[in-house]
């Protein structure tokens, strides 16, 4: 089949009669290029009828998410043993790991319900801006200072 704009030969496809997007999109500009007011009443008609425009998207959403989940479970199951697999390995190399490091995303987890960052200042500054947990040494999980980010930046630029 020929497109119709460019009148290439390509593969036709569900009522397709253009080539390519581009195509279509020169197309849908070059009809429209006499009309001035075309985009005025084009958003005029988009702000009259948005409450359908919205329920269209919510049906599509939906639609092609029941789609994904359906392709990740497919995959899932087609390669069931690789990721099983991939899991026990991963389990295996941080048993492995120093204890040391297994153990500082404990006390970072734990520290995060000992010292909320909502109701706290910078112990530098006073700032209650972008506030961050410094751990001076993860063997005595309690000795935290609470920073905001510039001075926590300077505090690890000072250590180097």
């Amino acid at each position: 089949m020929k497109c119709k704009t460019c009148k290439k030969e390509f593969t036709y496809k569900r009522n397709k009669i253009y080539c390519s997007r581009k195509c279509k999109d020169r197309a849908y500009t070059f009809k429209h290029s006499g009309d001035k007011n075309y985009l005025a009443r084009r958003r005029k008609y988009y702000l009259e009828n948005i409450e359908r425009y919205r329920q269209q998207e919510k049906q599509r959403y939906q639609k092609n998410t029941s789609k994904k989940i359906k392709s990740v479970l497919r995959y899932y199951y087609k390669h069931r043993d690789k990721i099983l697999k991939y899991q026990i390995n991963r389990l295996e190399r941080l048993k492995k790991i120093n204890p040391l490091i297994r153990d500082k995303y404990k006390i970072r987890i734990k520290s995060r319900c000992l010292y909320p960052l909502e109701t706290s200042k910078c112990q530098v500054c006073s700032s209650t801006k972008d506030l961050q947990r410094h751990h001076r040494d993860y063997k005595n999980p309690k000795d935290i200072l609470i920073l905001c980010r510039k001075c926590h930046n300077n505090l690890h630029r000072a250590a180097k």
